[in-house]
């Protein structure tokens, strides 16, 4: 279907790229005819754990694993990036990426990436070098595919990757192929790096759009490192900001089974993720078991409560009211609104993610106990005009 011969190369007698994350133990090797799992814990004496082969991948370039160590992402330079690799004719898994699951320390294919439009025969194009853009609670791989030009590649879902961002010039030449392109594309401290064989030497930046937000590329922004390698991986943590929480609350916000923008006469109970975006609910709101809220500039006129819920968010809101929520397995934050009425937090378990409560108006007492991690409230004081106890005793 190419126009040319298909031609894998399967005899592995060398790695081309290996990449190391050692805070996780692990490497991940490209070694021409395969990728491979390497146990590094004991650096002076790795073990290969794990190997896989396909016959679509012609030859195995370079690996880059998960923030997580979840997932491992490989990519095949069928033709050794010289030649036109992304045309119409081109099946999408040759000169692609295969993504990996990493499960009980094995690999497990979970889908193949390839840029979703093709390119020209002027244009070299084939998978090519990238790294981890910093998105918490996200897994995106901004990548280098030579005159192909330079994709996102957000593959949190290691079963449908898929692409939310691109950058591409188009063909140096529109009438012969001339050797050009992105040999490499790396994010390091808020923007991406593109080296460009042809044309120069590229800083791009991202824009927000409905597949990125401006809270996610802040967020992105805030993780800074003194030095980068790309295939010495760095464990990515995230330091609770206004940024990091509001990327969390955008994220959920794509999976809203349920929205209300006018105004709801009556009580309102929540399943699913319901979410409150301009709205007023004229009445109490409850949360149900494994469900979740997400109010933005909305106004409720009545109590709020929630138990045992997946998440409750609300951000620059109104409630005329108290607000309880307890046995939260989720995120939960309470920031720049006003509760008209106590507020109560309790039994909260949500792992490494701390509660917010910041920057917000309380008319009454605000007590939080048995929450793990406790409440904080990002250095953004609340003004409470009752009692604080408990967990919350200094968010005022």
């Amino acid at each position: 279907p190419s126009g040319s011969a298909w031609g894998p190369s399967p005899v592995t007698d060398a790695c081309h790229d290996i990449t190391a994350y050692p805070a996780l133990g692990l490497a991940a090797g490209a070694c021409e005819g395969n990728g491979i799992l390497i146990d590094i814990s004991d650096p002076a004496n790795p073990v290969r754990i794990d190997e896989v082969s396909d016959p679509n991948f012609a030859y195995w370039h370079s690996a880059t694993i998960s923030n997580d160590g979840k997932k491992v992402v490989f990519t095949d330079e069928w033709g050794g990036g010289t030649g036109p690799r992304c045309r119409d004719t081109d099946q999408p898994q040759w000169g692609a990426d295969a993504i990996f699951d990493i499960v009980d320390r094995k690999l497990k294919f979970a889908s193949y990436y390839k840029l979703p439009v093709p390119q020209t025969l002027q244009e070299n194009c084939v998978a090519h070098n990238g790294s981890l853009i910093p998105v918490p609670g996200r897994d995106i791989l901004v990548q280098a595919w030579y005159q192909g030009g330079i994709s996102l590649m957000d593959f949190t879902d290691s079963a449908h990757p898929r692409e939310i961002a691109y950058f591409d010039r188009g063909p140096i030449s529109s009438t012969s192929s001339v050797l050009g392109g992105f040999w490499s594309a790396y994010w390091y401290n808020g923007e991406i790096y593109g080296s460009e064989i042809a044309r120069g030497f590229d800083v791009l930046g991202l824009r927000p759009s409905e597949h990125l937000t401006a809270a996610e590329i802040a967020a992105a922004r805030e993780v800074q490192m003194p030095q980068f390698n790309a295939q010495s991986q760095t464990k990515v943590d995230w330091a609770p900001s206004f940024a990091v929480a509001r990327a969390r609350f955008d994220q959920l916000a794509r999976t809203c089974t349920t929205t209300i923008d006018e105004r709801h006469n009556g009580p309102l109970t929540v399943s699913g993720v319901t979410c409150l975006s301009g709205a007023t609910v004229n009445g109490p709101v409850t949360v149900r078991p494994g469900a979740s809220l997400l109010a933005f500039d909305s106004s409720i006129s009545g109590p709020v409560s929630a138990s045992n819920a997946a998440a409750v968010h609300l951000y620059e809101s109104t409630v005329r009211g108290p607000v309880s929520i307890t046995g939260t397995r989720g995120s939960t934050a309470i920031v720049k609104s006003e509760i008209h009425g106590p507020a109560v937090l309790t039994g909260n378990r949500t792992g490494s993610v701390e509660p917010i409560i910041a920057d917000s108006t309380v008319s009454g007492p605000l007590a939080c106990t048995g929450n793990a991690p406790a409440p904080i409230n990002l250095d953004a004081a609340n003004r409470v005009s009752g009692p604080t106890s408990g967990q919350c005793a200094s968010l005022d």
